[in-house]
């Protein structure tokens, strides 16, 4: 399926993928099981360090907690600088994708490109037999709003990685893509883990 421009290649065989939604559910469910309370739709509006942990205040109650583990998303920055200085910000940008028709013919592994100007596309086999092909980021303009120069792009990197997929399009859409910089506007590229304490962790 590969062009046959295609020259060289990483093979990582442990790579693989996730329903993320499902992955999410299953790991609330095993806290859950394992004595965690959940607390849904629950802001959290300050942070303020005690002795022995952290007091969340939050537009339902105040909570007292040994030790934080930051993961809020788009968010994690802002969280972070209620209680701990925090050198990294998330800057939004954008992505478009294309989801293939499941019954093609397709790649059994996730497909990186690389190219000389940086990232191309990457084709991911999902769980639900579906062939998901993403975009290299772009600046965000709309929230959630593919751009005709971003479709334009990424159906021609398409044409040219897996060229016999291209007519096999069923859907297209865009989403919202988290780039952590540091203050300094050096790009992180992926993500980061930052301990500003011992028990608090970004």
């Amino acid at each position: 399926l590969l062009s046959k421009d295609v020259q060289t290649a990483l093979y990582a065989p442990m790579t693989g993928t996730v329903n993320p939604w499902r992955l999410g559910i299953a790991a609330c469910e095993n806290a859950v099981k394992n004595g965690a309370e959940l607390m849904l739709n629950t802001k959290v509006l300050a942070i303020e360090k005690k002795d022995g942990g952290y007091i969340l205040h939050t537009d339902r109650e105040d909570i007292f907690c040994k030790a934080i583990i930051n993961c809020a998303g788009l968010s994690a920055d802002k969280v972070q600088r209620m209680v701990y200085p925090c050198d990294v910000y998330i800057e939004k940008d954008a992505a478009d994708f294309l989801v293939m028709d499941r019954d093609i013919e397709k790649p059994s592994r996730i497909i990186f490109q690389e190219k000389e100007d940086g990232k191309g596309i990457t084709a991911v086999p999902c769980t639900e037999g579906n062939l998901l092909v993403d975009s290299a980021p772009r600046a965000q303009t709309r929230p959630f709003a593919t751009s005709a120069q971003g479709m334009e792009d990424i159906k021609k990197q398409l044409s040219a990685l897996l060229p016999e997929l291209e007519q096999d399009v069923i859907r297209s859409f865009a989403a919202v893509r988290p780039n952590p910089m540091r203050e300094d506007g050096e790009s992180i590229n992926d993500f980061c883990i930052d301990t500003p304490a011992p028990d608090f962790v970004s």
